[in-house]
């Protein structure tokens, strides 16, 4: 079964925006950050506040996790714009096609004149999504399927199905490793 779609700057932004999304490490250093952002203001406004101790401790807490916060909005609104940029020099400002399709041996996904194939092995899982179909891959990848591809609700619904099938077909046992 083969779909294509029409994929604009910003859904391949949002596509490594879901990549990121699904990865342990990066939940692991955002966290970081945060965590450091947290305990530098909070340590600078502690001593940076009059007062006694304990005002000093409510206010650097209170500091602390507003600065946490604020470079969490912030990191996420700096980083797309990075990378919306870097997407805009690498394909240009023009819709990108994306064809991609499933057969029995590979998902095999179309853009920019590249075809990539995994073979079923290296795909974990679908997920239904409200505007999308997900393709996690064992190793950190994800291959999403808008909605616009699909001419009718039931066609998404087959390419869920055949891609749970063919993944489900081709799983790979506990003791290997790929």
């Amino acid at each position: 079964m083969k779909v294509s779609y029409e994929a604009t700057i910003n859904d391949l932004v949002d596509n490594d925006n879901r990549l990121l999304g699904h990865s342990v490490p990066m939940k692991i250093w955002k966290s970081l950050i945060l965590l450091e952002v947290f305990l530098l203001a909070g340590v600078l406004i502690y001593f940076l506040c009059p007062g006694d101790r304990m005002w000093k401790l409510g206010a650097g807490a209170a500091g602390g996790a507003c600065a946490a916060c604020l470079s969490l909005l912030a990191y996420d609104r700096l980083s797309a714009r990075r990378l919306r940029k870097a997407l805009v020099s690498q394909f240009g400002p023009a819709p990108v096609k994306v064809e991609v399709e499933l057969t029995e041996n590979a998902l095999a996904v179309t853009y920019t004149g590249a075809i990539i194939t995994y073979g079923w092995r290296n795909i974990s899982s679908v997920l239904d999504t409200k505007d999308a179909v997900e393709l996690l891959h064992r190793h950190q990848g994800i291959t999403v399927v808008r909605n616009r591809a699909f001419a009718a609700p039931r066609d998404r619904e087959k390419f869920i199905t055949l891609a749970r099938h063919f993944i489900r077909e081709n799983e790979v046992s506990p003791g290997i490793i790929i």
